[in-house]
């Protein structure tokens, strides 16, 4: 083909061969450059998006007020961080998959247009009538996509409880019923999943066979009715070879996007839940002083309409001394913290530190100025170390340990095999509970 042209007439003929390979080499090599940077483009836009999302997502729900997390579970929110927020990126690589199909499908059928118009639009309506046809896989596969959800959701949750509930598990000896749980989860996880690419691969099928008989009828028909030559039929075969695939590759397209609805959806409402439910946390290098008392007036907050958990309460907590707050269980002591703290606002009266009422916009404040340890102390999985620079990053050794002996916890901590650099577990699994505590 490239010999044909008047430029190679002055070329030696000796020449002719090693010029249109090394044409060729150049072709080949311009052709995947192009595409490489393609793909790297395609992947920055994908994980971009990603990232993007992850972030957003993560900061909407560390915002959240201590009532969001009161109805919301923690395995539904790592399901949606880590699995769901990763399918809707998959969507978006489906997005961007169909994209392309449609960019280089309208180039196709242009030039198709070119060459045969009649061929070029009898295909199209056939590719037209080949998704309608179709439809109802996108059905299945939307069903698909809300099932998987389901059952990764439930699947992770309880894998969460019985991760953090392992001690109760080893203790009852109910390692039997969670491993017989936890294999009905993954036969019907892999069912599920083999039931959707059951679907997946029909739709292609029918797409082959579909493809194949269209070809077979029409080039019968140009041959019976128009007499067609053998160069319309090659022309016939090479339209509905390059147009056909794209067709396919757009159905597929909208299969994977689909099926992605769901995660994306879960995603948005999430979103819309936590900027619903967000705390305004304006960080301060100023402490509160508090030089007479605490003071709760007329307070009173519930859970539920039914029933109060405190109910016109008025209580002067004095500074510089120790107050105990004392009741049976369910009397609602630690929703009487949970307001000092901030967690909870009162739906009743409100709180006073030396006269000033406690707002949403003195949290960050408050919460910089309130030592807490609760009754099952919460540590993260690394160093003690790492965990005391938590709170002040640039902190020196020599202020660690100062820390340490105010908490009655440096004798232990100089027992231990490492010292600062021992390594707690998971939530401090590794320490006694009154370790945890100091």
């Amino acid at each position: 083909f490239l010999s044909s042209f008047s430029l190679f007439e002055y070329v030696p003929s000796s020449v002719v061969l090693p010029l249109i390979l090394l044409i060729f080499v150049v072709i080949v090599a311009v052709h995947h450059l192009i595409e490489k940077a393609v793909m790297i483009k395609h992947t920055r836009i994908q994980m971009g998006f990603l990232t993007h999302l992850r972030m957003s997502i993560y900061q909407d729900i560390l915002l959240s007020n201590w009532s969001f997390f009161l109805k919301k579970s923690s395995s539904d929110l790592i399901h949606t961080v880590l699995t769901e927020i990763a399918k809707t990126s998959g969507g978006t690589r489906s997005i961007l998959q169909l994209c392309t199909n449609l960019i280089f499908a309208c180039v196709q059928i242009g030039m198709a247009f070119i060459l045969s118009p009649y061929i070029t639009s009898f295909v199209l309506l056939l590719g037209m009538v080949a998704i309608y046809m179709n439809r109802k896989y996108l059905k299945l596969t939307q069903a698909f996509g809300k099932q998987n959800y389901t059952l990764g959701k439930k699947f992770l949750a309880g894998i969460t409880d019985q991760l953090g509930g392992i001690k109760e598990i080893k203790s009852n000896h109910l390692e039997e019923v969670q491993l017989r749980w936890a294999g009905e989860m993954t036969a019907q996880m892999q069912e599920e999943q083999v039931n959707y690419m059951n679907t997946r691969l029909r739709s292609q099928l029918n797409y082959k066979i579909s493809l194949a008989v269209f070809i077979a009828v029409f080039v019968y028909l140009s041959i019976q009715l128009f007499q067609a030559q053998s160069a319309t039929l090659l022309l016939i075969v090479v339209i509905f070879s390059r147009l056909w695939p794209r067709v396919a590759g757009i159905q597929s397209s909208l299969e994977q996007i689909t099926t992605a609805i769901p995660s994306f959806k879960a995603v948005k409402l999430l979103q819309s839940e936590c900027k619903q439910a967000r705390e305004e946390l304006i960080s301060s290098d100023e402490k509160l002083k508090l030089e007479n008392s605490i003071t709760y007036q007329q307070v009173s907050f519930r859970y539920v309409k039914e029933k109060y958990a405190l109910k016109d309460i008025n209580v002067i907590i004095p500074s510089k001394k120790m107050t105990a707050i004392v009741g049976k269980s369910g009397a609602g002591k630690s929703t009487f913290v949970d307001l000092l703290m901030g967690l909870n606002q009162p739906q009743e009266g409100a709180l006073y530190i030396d006269g000033q009422k406690i707002s949403n916009h003195s949290l960050a404040l408050l919460r910089q100025s309130i030592g807490y340890v609760s009754q099952e102390p919460f540590l993260f999985n690394g160093t003690i170390r790492e965990n005391l620079l938590l709170l002040r990053p640039n902190a020196t050794d020599q202020e660690l340990w100062q820390a340490l002996s105010f908490a009655s916890a440096a004798d232990f901590v100089k027992k231990l095999p490492e010292s600062l650099e021992t390594y707690i577990g998971d939530r401090g699994i590794k320490l006694s509970g009154g370790e945890k505590q100091r």
